[in-house]
C-alpha cells in the first residue's frame, strides 16, 4: 500500500466506516503477509484494489502475533 494511506486508531478507523455514505463490502486477503481485510466501495464502478477505502493489517492473526493496524485511504 502507498503513502496516500493514513495510519489511524481503530477508534478513528470505526468512526470512518460508521459514517461512510454507502455500504461497504469486506473482503480477506490471506495472500499478504499479513493478512489484510479491506472495506471496498464498488458503488462508483471501482475494482479491486482501486475500491478499497480502508483495510486492516491482521498482525494479530499471525504466527508472530502483534497489534493490527488500521487504515484509511485517502482519494
Amino acid at each position: 500500500m502507498s503513502e496516500k494511506n493514513k495510519q489511524v486508531t481503530k477508534e478513528e478507523f470505526n468512526s470512518f466506516l460508521d459514517s461512510y455514505p454507502v455500504g461497504l463490502n469486506v473482503d480477506k486477503a490471506m495472500m499478504f503477509e499479513p493478512p489484510i481485510k479491506s472495506y471496498n466501495d464498488f458503488s462508483s464502478g471501482l475494482i479491486w484494489p482501486e475500491s478499497i477505502v480502508a483495510y486492516i493489517k491482521l498482525r494479530s492473526e499471525t504466527s508472530l502475533g502483534g497489534q493490527d493496524e488500521y487504515y484509511i485511504v485517502k482519494k
